[in-house]
């Protein structure tokens, strides 16, 4: 049971680990995304 229960939590953390590199990377896509439009945009964000 102890043995299983260690699992369980290095399991728990190494998916939260995946999902924080996974949000990270996401993010950044993002923003390099709305970076892009923003420049097409440029003369729009001036008015």
């Amino acid at each position: 049971i102890g043995t299983t229960q260690i699992y369980g939590k290095i399991t728990d953390h190494k998916i939260q680990e995946d999902m924080t590199a996974l949000t990270d990377r996401e993010h950044t896509v993002f923003e390099g995304y709305c970076e892009s439009i923003a420049r097409q945009n440029v003369p729009l964000q001036h008015a």
